[in-house]
């Protein structure tokens, strides 16, 4: 059985801005997909309050519609599949982003990078072949994939592969600019970093799925075998750093309740946990 649900924290809750986490899966075809639309501007100057700051929050939310589109290509083109490989976790991300470019073309033509940013999202997915005891996996950024062992030992982790990675250099350039309530600093990493595999700045760029054709290069895909037992995880940021420690290990109190098979403490957890938003699917094999 695979078990799936999207936390807010209460805050967020509170503040009623839109949930932009989607995921899907099918338990039949052991298919999983989670997406993380990423936030967007809500006017080109930034308000210092976070209550402005929500009041001009686009609602709906581009960002949840490249989420939806995501998962829903994804979980759709792995189900007409058979003997499903990896390539075919990679054909699918590399189909989401061409429907999300379809939607971009009608609703974000010629983007400012700013309120009319391309609408995008990053992406982990997954299918599990359990006679064989192996799994498939594919993401991009920041949205990730782990197996854990039955004696609560993390075996295998997805590498963060978001702006986290060269967090330090993108700052630099960002606070050079002006700092991200500069328009100008905000338009240079959506432009000039975002999708750049190279760029002026060095070999900093992330992957987002908006359409761009670069964004492909950031999709990483991978096999592993697994065991009777292991849990498989697909989760976005928000919840990766209530589930695991810093170190990339699971936390203990987590593994416990994975251990007892409660799903609803698991959500529980994770509700109280998360500081914004963040998706968790789950199966054992």
């Amino acid at each position: 059985m695979i078990q799936g649900f999207t936390s807010q924290s209460e805050k967020h809750k509170g503040l009623g801005l839109p949930i932009e986490d989607s995921f899907g899966f099918n338990s039949s075809r052991n298919i999983i997909v989670v997406a993380d639309g990423v936030t967007r501007d809500p006017c080109v100057n930034l308000p210092p309050r976070k209550k402005e700051f929500v009041k001009n929050y686009p609602n709906p939310s581009p960002a949840a519609k490249a989420a939806e589109i995501c998962t829903k290509y994804v979980r759709e083109f792995l189900e007409k599949k058979r003997n499903l490989t990896r390539k075919d976790v990679m054909s699918a991300l590399w189909g989401a982003n061409d429907k999300i470019k379809e939607w971009n073309s009608e609703n974000m033509s010629e983007p400012d990078y700013l309120t009319r940013d391309l609408a995008g999202c990053v992406a982990s997915a997954c299918v599990i072949n359990r006679s064989a005891k192996r799994l498939y996996g594919g993401y991009v950024s920041d949205c990730g994939i782990a197996i854990l062992g039955v004696d609560g030992r993390v075996k295998f982790k997805t590498i963060d592969e978001g702006p986290c990675k060269n967090l330090k250099q993108i700052e630099g350039i960002v606070k050079k600019h002006g700092g991200w309530n500069n328009p100008n600093a905000r338009r240079i990493v959506r432009r000039e970093i975002r999708n750049k595999p190279h760029c002026e700045y060095g070999d900093i760029g992330f992957g987002v799925l908006t359409g761009e054709v670069a964004a492909l290069s950031f999709i990483k895909t991978f096999t592993r075998d697994v065991s009777s037992g292991d849990g498989v995880l697909v989760y976005s940021d928000g919840v990766e750093e209530v589930l695991f420690n810093s170190d990339g290990g699971m936390k203990s109190d987590v593994f416990r309740l994975f251990k007892s098979k409660n799903n609803k403490k698991i959500r529980e957890y994770c509700d109280s946990k998360v500081k914004n938003e963040g998706t968790l699917v789950y199966t054992e094999i």
